[in-house]
C-alpha cells in the first residue's frame, strides 16, 4: 500500500471503515440478502417446478401462471421504485400450454432468439414460415456491464421490468390490424416441461411466453411477393445504392402509432424491412418488431421520478404527451433519414386516420385482449387513456412534425 494511503487511513480510521462499510454494501449485501430474486431468476427451480408440473397434470390444456412474483414489493420499496404495473404482474392468469407438435399446424425449433434482456426461440411452421416464442418476463440486469452484476445495480435493474406492460404487445398488435397496417399475430402460453424439446426445453420450460408471427401490412401484400427481409442498415444500403422505394407512409403512420401507445424504444434494431414486388417493381415496407414498451409505465416511485428529469425517453403511458422529444429521441436518426422532406400536412393527414378509425368500439375491442382479470385492473383505465392521447394525436403529430424540422436544419 502506497506510503500517503497509510498516512490517511491513520489519520482518519472512520473514513476507510465507511468506505469499507459502502463497498460491503454495494458488492456484497446484493448476494447474500437474494433469496427471492434467487428463486424467481433461478433455472434450477424454474425446471424443477416445470418438471413437477409435467407429472402431477400430465396433458394439460392449460395452466394458472403469476408471470412475476418477484416484483412484489411493500409500501415503502414502492415509494423509492414505483408501483408501475407490479400488480398486474403478479395477478394470476390461465393460459393454454402450448404444444410444439400441434400448435399452429407443428413447430420446430430452429434456433435461441432475444436480445440481452428478452429470452426466445424461433421456430418454423409446416409451411416454413417463421414465428418467435419470446419469454414475458424480462431480465433486465442483462443490460448491465459484467462488473456491475454483482452490485446492487442487478436487483434494482431487474426491477424495472415491472414497468413494462405483459399483455401491451397483445392490444399494440390489435389496433395496429385495425388501422391496416398489419396482420401481426400473439398469443400467450405456458411453455410446458418436454424432454422431446431438447435443448429448447432447458431453456424455455416453465416461462408464460408470447408466440407471435410478424407480417406485412395488408395494403402493401395485395399483389405483391415478399423477396426477402432486411435488417436496418441493408434497408438504407437497399435504398441508397438501388434507388428502391421505401414507403413512408406507412413508416410515419407507424411512427405516430408508435407515439399514441407511447412505445418509445423505437431504435434501428427494433425494425424489419420487407422487400417486396409488386408488377415488376420492388419496394420496401416497414415493420415494427420489439413491442416491449407499449403502454410503458414509469413515473411514480422516487428514484423514477429523479431519473425522468434527466433520462427523457422513458415516457409513461398517461393521459397528456409529456415529452414528444422524448418519445423520437430513440428513433432520431432513422426519423430524420425517412421524414424529414415529408409535408406537415402528410403528418396531420396520418393522425386524422388513425382518429377516425380507432373509434370507441374499436378500442374497447383492443384492450379486452387483456386476460378477463387483468382487464380488471386495468382495461377501462386504459380505454380512458387511449382515448384521450387519441383525441390529442394531431397535436403531437405536428410537435413532432416541428422537432424534425428543427433536427433538420
Amino acid at each position: 500500500m502506497p506510503l500517503k494511503m497509510k498516512q490517511i487511513l491513520r489519520a482518519h480510521p472512520l473514513l476507510f471503515i465507511n468506505v469499507f462499510l459502502f463497498v460491503l454494501a454495494i458488492l456484497v449485501l446484493p448476494n447474500i440478502f437474494n433469496a427471492r430474486e434467487e428463486r424467481a431468476f433461478s433455472d434450477e427451480t424454474r425446471l424443477q417446478e416445470a418438471k413437477e408440473e409435467a407429472r402431477r397434470r400430465p396433458g394439460a390444456d392449460s395452466m394458472d401462471v403469476i408471470p412475476g412474483s418477484f416484483y412484489k414489493r411493500n409500501a415503502l420499496v414502492q415509494a423509492i421504485l414505483g408501483s408501475a404495473y407490479r400488480n398486474v404482474w403478479q395477478q394470476p392468469v390461465r393460459l393454454p400450454v402450448l404444444r410444439l407438435n400441434s400448435a399452429q399446424g407443428g413447430l420446430t425449433p430452429i434456433e435461441f432468439s432475444g436480445g440481452m434482456q428478452t429470452i426466445g426461440v424461433r421456430a418454423r411452421d409446416t409451411l416454413g414460415r417463421i414465428w418467435a416464442i419470446r419469454s414475458i418476463n424480462k431480465d433486465q440486469s442483462a443490460a448491465l456491464p459484467e462488473f456491475l452484476r454483482f452490485t446492487i445495480l442487478r436487483p434494482m435493474f431487474r426491477d424495472q421490468a415491472a414497468s413494462l406492460n405483459p399483455y401491451g404487445v397483445l392490444v399494440a398488435m390489435n389496433l395496429s390490424q385495425k388501422l391496416g397496417v398489419s396482420d401481426s399475430e400473439a398469443r400467450l402460453y405456458y411453455f410446458p416441461y418436454d424432454t422431446s424439446s431438447g435443448k429448447y426445453n432447458d431453456r424455455m420450460a416453465g416461462r408464460a411466453v408470447m408466440l407471435t408471427r410478424y407480417q406485412n401490412s395488408r395494403r402493401a401484400l395485395a399483389d405483391a411477393d415478399t423477396i426477402k427481409m432486411l435488417d436496418t442498415e441493408e434497408m438504407l444500403k437497399l435504398a441508397k445504392t438501388r434507388w428502391v422505394p421505401l414507403d413512408t407512409q406507412l413508416y410515419l403512420r407507424w411512427r405516430l402509432f408508435d407515439i399514441l401507445i407511447s412505445d418509445w424504444d423505437r431504435h434501428e434494431g427494433n425494425w424489419k424491412w420487407a422487400l417486396l414486388k409488386r408488377a415488376g417493381k420492388e419496394f420496401i415496407i416497414p415493420l415494427p418488431v420489439d413491442r416491449d414498451m407499449a403502454f410503458y409505465k414509469f413515473g411514480d416511485g422516487l428514484l423514477n421520478w429523479v431519473s425522468s428529469a434527466f433520462v427523457k425517453k422513458l415516457q409513461s403511458f398517461t393521459p397528456n404527451y409529456e415529452s414528444i422529444e422524448g418519445l423520437v429521441a430513440q428513433s432520431k436518426t432513422l426519423d430524420l433519414a425517412i421524414l424529414r422532406k415529408q409535408k406537415k400536412e402528410r403528418f396531420l393527414r396520418e393522425a386524422k386516420f388513425i382518429q377516425q378509425t380507432l373509434d370507441k368500439a374499436a378500442i374497447s375491442s383492443a384492450f379486452r385482449q387483456y386476460p378477463p382479470n387483468v382487464y380488471k385492473l386495468i382495461g377501462a383505465e386504459h380505454e380512458e387513456i387511449f382515448e384521450v392521447r387519441l383525441k390529442n394525436l394531431d397535436e403531437a403529430a405536428s410537435e413532432f412534425f416541428s422537432l424534425l424540422q428543427k433536427e433538420a436544419e
